[in-house]
């Protein structure tokens, strides 16, 4: 994922007023060849969708994060 987006996600879940910012952080995300191979990634997308209570999206991105932690 890249230390600039692992620090700029940090900053951002860590003050829920950011999610306008953290939206288009995940946008940046998902544009990254191979971002679902990366479990820095799939944290921050797992937690930015627990953040805005999407279930759906954020089972689906823990299960990839799961997935790949134990690879």
């Amino acid at each position: 994922c890249g230390d600039n987006i692992i620090t700029q996600a940090s900053t951002y879940l860590e003050n829920p007023i950011q999610v306008a910012n953290l939206t288009k952080l995940t946008q940046d995300i998902k544009s990254k060849p191979n971002y679902k191979n990366d479990v820095n990634c799939l944290y921050i997308l797992t937690a930015y969708n627990v953040d805005i209570s999407d279930s759906k999206e954020s089972g689906y991105y823990f299960s990839l994060l799961e997935n790949n932690a134990n690879t």
